[in-house]
Parts: structure tokens; sequence; C-alpha cells
């Protein structure tokens, strides 16, 4: 029984010192921003939330980012020149791009979002599964 709870206390102490995964998400629409926060949260991500892509070249240059989720049609700069940025500047960072459409179609801006370096393409609206799926598959 000691053992045991040897064990567990060991491996609690492993699973926090071991860093968290971080995430940027950028978003103009707070519920959507919120939705992805809360479902990277409970997967265990780190998270750090803007409300457009003009602050994010700021955000990456305070602090690492392991993926970046961003919707592509936001007002200042939108995410497909986010997506070209991070390809250009921060090749290592991965980038799942975000988006319900607009007048033209969600197709069209997510074919963009891909041909602009996008790791992952996901259309609005999507469950925090496919999500976490998405993401896991880009990190791995």
């Amino acid at each position: 029984m000691i053992a045991t709870l040897i064990n567990v206390f060991n491996f609690s102490l492993q699973s926090q010192s071991m860093p968290l995964k971080k995430a940027l998400i950028i978003d103009d629409e707070d519920l959507s921003r919120m939705l992805i926060d809360t479902a990277l949260k409970k997967a265990g991500y780190e998270t750090t939330l803007l409300k457009d892509g003009q602050d994010a070249e700021e955000a990456i240059r305070e602090d690492t980012y392991d993926l970046v989720v961003t919707d592509l049609l936001m007002p200042g700069k939108e995410g497909v020149d986010v997506i070209d940025d991070l390809k250009q500047n921060h090749p290592q960072i991965k980038v799942i791009a975000v988006s319900a459409g607009g007048v033209v179609g969600h197709s069209s801006y997510l074919k963009l979002a891909q041909a602009y370096g996008a790791d992952a393409v996901l259309e609005k609206p999507f469950t925090a599964a496919q999500l976490i799926s998405t993401v896991s598959d880009v990190l791995s």
C-alpha cells in the first residue's frame, strides 16, 4: 500500500513538472474564443487569448508558443496575414486556421489558409473533440 502511494505521489510530481503546451488563440468573436480556450485548457494546454491578429507578433515576441489557433476573418490583421507572418518568421509554431466563412464561403478561406501554410483547418462550428483531435494531430 505504501509503495502504491509513493508511486502515485511520484507520478503526480512528474506530471506537475512537465511543461504545458502553449497555445495562442486569435479570434474576434468572444464566444468562439472562449469555447476554443475552454476546450484547450480542459485538454491541458496553457492559453493566451487575442481579439485580432495585430497583437499576435508582440505576443509571440514576449512568449513561446507551440500552437496558434486563428480565425481567418477579423478586423485589422486577418488570419491569412498572421499565418503568412508565422510561417516566414516562426516556422516551428504550428497553425490551425478556423473559419465560418463570409460572403465567399468558408471553404475558399480555408483553402487559402492552407496555401499560406496552415498546418490544419477547421470549419466553424466544430466540436471540442474535433478541435482537440486536430490539435493532437498537428502537434504529434
